[in-house]
């Protein structure tokens, strides 16, 4: 069973490599979200200023008060669905490449069973931006070159917590949290403070008609049909299985990674 999930892992991730399929991941940026056409924010030592704000949210996470500092439950599988959608690449305010990035690296790290299983049971939205905020600032650096990234930190973060609050909007627990509404609004403006930017996620100019969309369609999976060959596995399992490694495997993988 385990070399059946690796290999049909390994075929799919192959698959993700190929040139066709990476140029429909990749492809020219015409119109990205204003997150990315916004100036650097001006810093004298370079740093992102959410370092400055790690400690805030630090304290709020560790407060003695845990009751008031915890999210509606509801939240937890609210966020799971807006990040998932974000992740595929299905939501059209969330189309820039880096966000997606960063987004994606966050939610795997999300849906891993043990850290969903914790975030239900501990529910502090200060504890998911610091997780955010460091697998963020991770990812911005392994794609971006020099110190590129640390004018971009602060401003994904912000974009996160943002995310947040509109799910909390659109999904009405936000009347039934507004100590916490208030406090993510806090946080989002600290983290602008410096650039006096408000981010307003845009979809692109283009027509999603007109947007290339990869098929995950294991007719199109030709050494995933091998795979299946080799293990004698219907096609409708195929399918299944490979629906279920597009939540844990992501989209945002580039020629030079490596396969495992």
């Amino acid at each position: 069973m385990q070399l059946y999930k690796y290999a049909l892992r390994t075929a799919y991730v192959a698959y993700l490599l190929e040139p066709a399929t990476q140029a429909k991941l990749h492809p020219p940026e015409t119109a990205t979200s204003q997150i990315t056409k916004a100036p650097a924010p001006k810093q004298s030592s370079g740093a992102s200023s959410g370092f400055g704000m790690l400690d805030l949210l630090r304290d709020s996470s560790s407060s003695k008060d845990s009751k008031s500092n915890k999210f509606p439950k509801e939240l937890v599988q609210i966020l799971r669905d807006k990040l998932q959608l974000i992740f595929m690449g299905r939501d059209p305010k969330y189309q820039d490449q880096l966000v997606r990035y960063t987004f994606g690296a966050f939610f795997n790290h999300f849906v891993e069973p043990s850290y969903f299983k914790q975030v239900k049971e501990n529910r502090k939205i200060e504890d998911i931006v610091l997780i955010f905020f460091s697998k963020a600032t991770a990812e911005l650096k392994k794609r971006l070159p020099g110190d590129e990234w640390k004018g971009l930190v602060d401003q994904h973060v912000a974009l996160f917590i943002r995310m947040i609050q509109d799910c909390m909007k659109e999904n009405h627990v936000a009347s039934s949290a507004p100590e916490l509404m208030s406090r993510l609004a806090g946080y989002e403006a600290k983290l602008l403070s410096e650039t006096k930017e408000t981010l307003e996620p845009e979809a692109p100019r283009a027509t999603q008609e007109n947007v290339p969309e990869i098929s995950y369609s294991i007719k199109d999976m030709n050494l995933v049909l091998t795979i299946g060959s080799v293990f004698h596995k219907l096609e409708s399992t195929l399918q299944r299985d490979i629906d279920h490694l597009r939540v844990l495997v992501s989209e945002q993988v580039s020629p030079s990674d490596q396969i495992y």
